[in-house]
């Protein structure tokens, strides 16, 4: 049985990351702040309602250490700058299994890296907190996990390029 100092346990971990795309930063950023478009490029997430423009509603499924975890999520749009090619957006999720929860605020930045090349810059708050928070206690398996995450959806947002160049 777990002591109610482990279900209440909070862990806060902060971390970047860099990928890069194939476009111009200003052919990239309408398809980087269309979570309809991207959603399906991040492994593990599941687009399940759209609430308004900025407030979406979903899944996500996560392999953190020896727990699979999968959150119930609501992510807002909280700051989106079209122009400097920068937003945040916050997101708030419970297991669905009752092991806890999750709180990020990421933000991201769009920078030119050549004629027809961007560099993403990925920032990410991230809170586990209840059971969960007890999987995520090391900073290298959090941030491992995060970093293979987006690595993958760097590649399937680049497969989704090639494969659809109309729609750059």
């Amino acid at each position: 049985m777990k002591s109610a100092r482990e279900s209440d346990k909070v862990v806060r971990k902060e971390f970047d990351n860099i990928f890069d795309l194939p476009l111009s930063a200003a052919q990239a950023w309408p398809l980087l702040s269309d979570i309809r478009r991207t959603a399906s490029c991040i492994p593990g997430v599941e687009l399940t309602d759209v609430v308004d423009d900025t407030t979406y509603r979903g899944r996500m499924s996560v392999q953190l250490g020896p727990a699979a975890l999968r959150f119930a999520t609501v992510v807002k749009f909280e700051e989106v700058d079209p122009v400097q090619h920068t937003a945040r957006l916050r997101a708030d999720g419970a297991d669905d299994h009752g092991l806890g929860g999750e709180h990020a605020i990421v933000s991201f930045a769009l920078d030119s890296a050549g004629a027809d090349k961007s560099r993403v810059r990925v920032h990410t708050d991230l809170t586990l907190f209840g059971p969960a928070a007890q999987y995520g206690d090391s900073a290298n398996l959090i941030q491992g996990t995060a970093g293979n995450i987006i690595t993958q959806f760097a590649e399937n947002l680049r497969a989704q390029l090639s494969a659809a160049p109309a729609a750059q």
